[in-house]
């Protein structure tokens, strides 16, 4: 997961906010020359020339840098989908997961590029405040007395001593959004036909499951918003504070050089904005708890695609093969890897374990079985299947899949559910003779 981070446009995007940077903490140095050697009547174009040059450019190396920064986040949007796709093709063991299910369909489809998109920009946006302040920093140490990095780095330490304390509950917190909003949109996901079907009793329940859902994650995030901002409030009074006593103290003493004094005077906008720049970077700092921890949320799910799920080995209750009892699923797999053709009826009580075999079976033959589900509305086609009738739809998908040639096995769920008899004969038709070369399967009432 961490191997996915980084590109060679993460290293471009972050080298040009580098450039950015440092040519604007460089504009204080040469406005800070320009200013002297107008007052003390010396040639100052030189100054003048650098400044404005260092005043300009940096919006071509600013600009580059987030173009840099999208071609980076898409990369590595790119390629989470692409290792998603990897660790969950041909995984019937976790088929019938449905927690980790809706977690891999919500941070697919909805949470992942956010959370990439703001991870990144979380990235170059610390560096560029981190730049900002450290370079400025130099820059203002250079030209105006020691006292006020001393009010600089006072800042920093109490900052960080306030971050050690408030990142661990931050994160915590963050995390249990992300959980939340994931189990909010698993509910939401299923608007379509609790809803246009009119069925009361349904659009009631989807609606009840909803409510407490989306009550449990608003309430979550608030939560987490609350914590998140109180730590802001207080890290902004502890930035500003030391500093702007050092400047008062210093510039209401009466003991500095007039030219000291005006040199303080002019940059004063400059130093705030530097202790803005600061604050900011601490926000960031305090951050960095929720952004891990959304990023932790994705990197979690990938980490659960990693682990074994679980497949029975018997039926739960009496299934007959071809009118045979079996008694585990072991013995069904062997007996069909040792022929090449026929057709074959599982039948069985609901629940008995019909459709795990047909998963264990799956996961035995890999590559070598289709495994059809009862339910195929999410699965794609060739062929667009929505105009047509329950019964089309399955003899236009049966018809597809047949056309792969080395597929040795059909393991089909209760393909005949719901079909008129016209297609259900032809269905037969075609299923008779596809079994004169391979093995066909079925889970039947």
């Amino acid at each position: 997961m961490k191997n996915i981070l980084f590109n060679r446009h993460a290293a471009l995007s972050l080298g040009l906010v580098v450039i950015h940077q440092s040519l604007i903490a460089l504009s204080a140095l040469f406005l800070t020359q320009l200013i002297t050697a107008y007052q003390t009547s010396e040639p100052f174009s030189a100054s003048l020339f650098w400044y404005l040059f260092c005043m300009i450019t940096p919006f071509l190396p600013g600009c580059l840098s987030l173009v840099e920064m999208q071609k980076w986040v898409n990369g590595v949007h790119k390629n989470f989908i692409e290792l998603v796709r990897k660790k969950c093709f041909s995984r019937p063991d976790i088929y019938t997961n449905i927690k980790l299910r809706n977690s891999i369909e919500s941070a697919i489809s909805r949470n992942s590029f956010p959370i990439l998109s703001g991870f990144i920009a979380f990235i170059q946006g610390s560096l560029t405040f981190l730049l900002n302040s450290g370079l400025s920093l130099i820059v203002i140490g250079i030209i105006l007395p020691n006292e006020l990095i001393f009010g600089y780095l006072l800042s920093v330490v109490i900052s960080i001593v306030s971050i050690a304390f408030l990142h661990r509950p931050i994160a915590r917190e963050t995390k249990k959004v992300e959980q939340t909003f994931a189990d909010y949109g698993s509910d939401l996901a299923r608007v379509w036909s609790n809803t246009i079907l009119g069925n009361v009793q349904n659009f009631d329940s989807w609606s009840n499951q909803v409510t407490k859902t989306g009550d449990r994650y608003y309430k979550q995030s608030l939560r987490q918003t609350k914590l998140q901002q109180t730590g802001n409030l207080v890290l902004g009074i502890f930035t500003l504070l030391p500093t702007a006593y050092l400047i008062y103290s210093t510039l209401v003493s009466g003991t500095l050089d007039p030219a000291v004094a005006a040199a303080i005077i002019v940059n004063l906008t400059r130093v705030f904005h530097i202790l803005n720049s600061l604050g900011t970077l601490v926000y960031q700092l305090l951050d960095w708890s929720s952004v891990k921890a959304s990023y932790q949320f994705l990197y979690d799910i990938v980490r659960d695609l990693e682990r074994d799920g679980h497949i029975a080995n018997a039926p739960v209750r009496p299934i007959k093969l071809n009118d045979t009892e079996i008694a585990g699923y072991a013995e069904v797999a062997t007996q069909l890897a040792a022929t090449n053709c026929g057709r074959f009826t599982l039948r069985g009580e609901n629940g008995s374990g019909k459709s795990t075999l047909l998963l264990y079976l799956k996961k035995h033959f890999t590559k070598d079985a289709f495994y059809l589900p009862a339910s195929m509305n999410t699965l794609v086609w060739n062929v667009d299947t929505a105009p047509l009738s329950t019964g089309q739809s399955m003899l236009t998908v049966l018809h597809e899949i047949t056309a792969y040639p080395d597929i040795k096995y059909f393991l089909l769920d209760e393909w005949d559910a719901n079909l008129d008899k016209d297609n259900t004969a032809k269905i037969h038709e075609l299923l008779d003779e596809l079994s004169k070369k391979a093995v066909v399967l079925e889970v039947r009432h």
